[in-house]
């Protein structure tokens, strides 16, 4: 523990009882600093005023961490006996009590621990009572932000497992070595109480950690495990042969990674002392397991085709999931009692199992069909919301949001480092931009040192290649280029001393200043403080030369640096690809540089390491990165948000696990999703559009297209006249009571671009077809709107004034398409309603406002979309029809038209199938060889 770490927990401790009662003032940490002050004299080197301010905003930056949501929760209590709370008080939580008071000691607020207390009861109430007699199983899952705790988590869920009296506990840590040794060392913190490695810090293989340095450590009284945080320390037959240990004998640990050996050798253990019971199979009776799946998208998913049985019929025997997923499924039925909770922050994989019933050999498939736990998130958590930002969405009535400047474009790197190249590219120079973020990189380390974090670690994430042979090249890049500029610090004379030293200022006065004053005034974080450029001169020597590289990835050493230097911190670049994307923890992360493209959601989510808490330090990180992958997160932002707020409506109106799957499922602004981890093999999908807006907003370039479009939709207008029920409102026309055929034969009559997922004009024909046989969608109201900016162009019997819309400036201008950000606003949702409806839905809004459904700093002014589709009958449906110019700059590119329909909610709404063609998929998602 550093001086800064040691004074900030004097003062804490000081002030924990204020802390815990919600009554902490900043006048309250001032005072405790004054009293502490002799003491603190003594262990620091620095004169009275810097100790008051940089202990006044560490503790400041831990003690304002709040909560923004509770934890919504959706549930199937089938089967389900309740136990945790008549239960709660004949229990002694040694365990839990150690890992609070380990927590404590480590900075955490009473707020964070109350928290995660009451997450962690939140998922323990829901798994069974470890002794309960009889043959139970639990299926549960927990979502979780990207490096937002889900590891603290779900130690303190094995923590209170085991004061439960769970025998045996299993995580499952990734799929690579480093990960899984990484999940050990916190395991041993959390939990055991020892090193199980010898070299690290100290020859004694069981030297004490964490809770194992607390007063009245017992560690007889500690689970035992079978792994260890070496590379070779998974588990296996010769640890179980020289063991002994037979599952159940005493409260085991096992932290494992998702590898076929492996799971072989637990289930081969977990069967060595199971018994025959009267189907012929082998089960271990009275060993309650709780298995926690770590990145649970991950590997755990079975891929194969599944087969053509609906879940509530026998399933084929003779299927076969893949292996990992097999030996999961294996190892739980295997259990007579036995408790699945799978983490993840990208949970589309686990919500797209298909609920097949059951498989004599392998159990039930991993479905979270008891619970879906979403955790909540931390005010002070820096996700792709406050990154990246989002656009308003008025289908959701989401307001847009500005990320933070922390974002830089790389416009350089396609010359070097293209987006699609083969395993032996060989890259001969990086980028002028990897080069400007090395001297970032330098600069925020050596702004930490001045804010009194010498001895911290410090990380730069280099992604740009799955191939270790590109890799390996631009780490020999990297590092030669990093030579030079400490090279020039150090021994540089005249200009090239002077040159690099103005360079380095004129980023850190054009950058780093500005930037520092707009996060301190957008966050409030005080541990944050200007820095200025003298300070940074007086330090940036000693700080340059401590950086050094690290290549991660599969032919390397695992990266367990970091724990060879707690007492001076590792300030590194690390370069590496698929290594780096899934749940390793880049200590002091400040720096990113990541160019590898890919369209798949939960892909670009796990890659961003830089996702997580950057408290006191939020200010020195940048992410480097390209236009089109900027403009990804930011839909990701928006997306992620939307999920969660469908997610807790559907937990308001007590939906179940499976209703939230179908509804996933079948959601059409999900279709790339769903196409992500379904749809490698060809096979059907199923969609439905109730309660949604579809909007057009990818078009042809083609004008012969376009101009068809235009001609099928006169046609459709001037059909329209003929003695309907017709209003003229100058802004636009509107004909009510439009037979479902007349919507189906427009729909048919014009084409989509085949990238507008959403909007598909087939598709949306197809399933008004099937809602209408339904007695839904019968009847529809018809608007061409008349209120744009653009030339008026002719659309069967009306000349109409066009909207003028502009591409995303991200697209390639040489696509066949032309895509916009957005065709409609909500408030077009509701032409079809008259005045007293209007007034009820804004009323609604409003109070879904208050009541913190609709996340906005002020009373909404415009209707909830998801409001105005709840009030529509099921009955009716809304086509808007837009006249459109589609521009490049100040000149039209093209005419053409756009609709929006928006589907009211039904319960009883039909879905329909569909097929993405697996070539597109491949080629145009997948992209392969980046």
């Amino acid at each position: 523990m550093n001086d800064v770490k040691r004074g900030t927990k004097l003062v804490r401790d000081l002030i924990e009882d204020k802390i815990k009662e919600g009554l902490l003032k900043r006048e309250d940490i001032a005072e405790a600093i004054e009293d502490l002050m002799p003491v603190l004299k003594k262990m620091f080197d620095w004169d009275e005023g810097k100790i008051r301010d940089t202990l006044q905003r560490e503790v400041e930056s831990q003690t304002n961490t709040w909560l923004v949501e509770n934890a919504a929760v959706l549930e199937n209590d089938e089967n389900h006996a309740p136990w945790l709370d008549d239960k709660r008080g004949k229990l002694n939580w040694e365990f839990w009590n150690s890992y609070i008071e380990y927590l404590q000691d480590k900075g955490w607020s009473g707020t964070l621990i109350e928290n995660l207390d009451n997450t962690t009861d939140n998922i323990l109430r829901r798994l069974e009572d470890p002794v309960r007699e009889g043959n139970w199983d639990r299926r549960g899952m927990v979502v979780g932000e990207i490096q937002s705790g889900k590891t603290s988590n779900y130690i303190g869920l094995a923590c209170k497992a085991f004061d439960a009296e769970y025998k045996l506990v299993i995580i499952l840590a990734g799929i690579h070595n480093s990960l899984r040794s990484q999940t050990q060392i916190r395991v041993n913190e959390g939990i055991i109480g020892s090193n199980t490695i010898s070299g690290i810090d100290d020859p004694d293989s069981q030297k004490r950690t964490g809770v194992g340095l607390l007063p009245g450590y017992d560690y007889k009284k500690r689970p035992g495990t079978l792994t260890s945080i070496e590379d070779n320390g998974d588990f296996s037959k010769k640890v179980m042969k020289s063991a002994g240990i037979k599952p159940g004998q005493m409260p085991l640990i096992l932290v494992v990674k998702k590898n076929v050996t492996s799971l072989k050798n637990i289930k081969n253990w977990a069967l060595s002392e199971a018994q025959r019971v009267e189907t012929g199979e082998k089960i271990l009776r009275d060993v309650p397991l709780l298995l926690i799946d770590d990145e649970a998208d991950n590997a755990s998913i079975d891929t194969n085709k599944i087969p053509d049985a609906e879940p509530d019929e026998e399933s084929d025997e003779e299927y076969e999931p893949t292996r990992i997923n097999g030996l999961i499924r294996g190892i739980l039925h295997s259990f007579e009692k036995s408790s699945y909770v799978g983490y993840t922050a990208t949970p589309f994989a686990n919500i797209f199992i298909y609920p097949v019933k059951y498989l004599t050999k392998y159990g039930r498939d991993l479905f979270p069909r008891n619970f879906i736990i979403s955790l909540p998130t931390p005010s002070n958590y820096i996700g792709p919301e406050k990154v990246f930002g989002f656009d308003d969405d008025p289908e959701t009535g989401i307001e847009g949001q500005d990320g933070l400047p922390l974002v830089i474009p790389v416009h350089d790197s396609a010359d070097y480092i293209p987006s699609i190249h083969k395993s032996d590219h060989y890259i001969s120079e990086i980028p002028e931009s990897l080069k400007k973020a090395v001297k970032y990189f330098i600069l925020s380390c050596t702004a930490r040192t001045v804010r009194g974090h010498p001895n911290e670690h410090n990380s730069m994430l280099v992604h740009v290649t799955r191939y270790i042979n590109v890799q390996t090249r631009i780490g020999v890049l990297v590092e030669s280029e990093l030579r030079a500029v400490q090279q020039k610090l150090k021994y540089g004379t005249g200009r090239n001393s002077e040159n690099i030293l103005e360079e380095f200022h004129e980023i850190w006065e054009t950058d780093f200043v500005p930037v520092t004053r707009t996060v301190i005034e957008k966050t409030g974080d005080a541990a944050i403080s200007e820095v200025s450029w003298d300070e940074i001169k007086e330090h940036i020597v000693p700080v340059a030369l401590k950086i050094r590289i690290i290549i991660a990835n599969s032919s390397s050493k695992d990266v367990l640096e970091y724990r060879n230097h707690e007492k001076v911190g590792l300030s590194a670049i690390i370069i590496g690809g698929d290594r780096l994307s899934r749940g390793l923890t880049l200590e002091g992360l400040t720096i990113s540089y990541y160019l590898r493209s890919t369209h798949m959601y939960d892909t670009l989510m796990q890659m961003g390491r830089w996702f997580g808490y950057r408290p006191g330090y939020l200010d020195l990180c940048r992410i480097f990165t390209t236009s089109e992958l900027i403009e990804c997160y930011r839909h990701i932002a928006l997306a992620g948000k939307e999920l969660r707020e469908e997610f807790i409506h559907m937990a308001d109106t007590g939906a179940t696990p499976e209703d939230y799957g179908l509804r996933v499922r079948t959601h059409p602004g999900n279709m790339i999703v769903t196409s992500v981890n379904k749809m490698r093999y060809g096979e059907k999908m199923r969609l439905s559009y109730a309660g949604t807006v579809s909007e057009s907003v990818v078009y042809f370039r083609d004008r012969n297209q376009n101009e068809k479009n235009i001609k099928s939709t006169g046609d459709f207008i001037t059909e329209l006249n003929s003695g309907r029920d017709f209003s003229n409102m100058k802004k636009y026309y509107l004909w009510r009571n439009i037979p479902a055929e007349d919507v189906i034969s427009y729909m048919d009559s014009i084409k989509t671009h085949p990238h507008s997922y959403k909007a598909n004009s087939s598709l949306i024909s197809k399933y008004i077809k099937k809602a209408s046989a339904k007695g839904e969608l019968t009847s529809w109201t018809i608007v061409l709107m008349n209120s744009g900016n653009g030339d008026k162009i002719k659309i069967g019997d009306y000349e109409v004034k066009s909207v003028i819309r502009s591409r995303l400036n991200t697209e390639d201008t040489s696509s066949d398409k032309y895509t916009i950000r957005r065709l409609i606003s909500t408030r077009d949702e509701w032409l079809d309603m008259d005045e007293p409806v209007r007034k009820n839905i804004m009323a609604m809004t409003v109070e879904a406002w208050k009541n913190g459904k609709i996340k906005s700093k002020e009373a909404p002014e415009i209707p909830s979309g998801r409001i105005i589709r709840e009030k529509r009958d099921k009955s009716s449906g809304l086509l808007l029809i837009y006249p459109v110019d589609l521009r490049e700059g100040n000149k039209i590119l093209v005419h053409t038209t756009g609709f929006a329909v928006s589907f009211p909610y039904s319960k009883t709404a039909p879905d329909i199938e569909y097929i993405v063609n697996k070539i597109y998929w491949d080629n145009e998602v997948l992209d392969g060889g980046y």
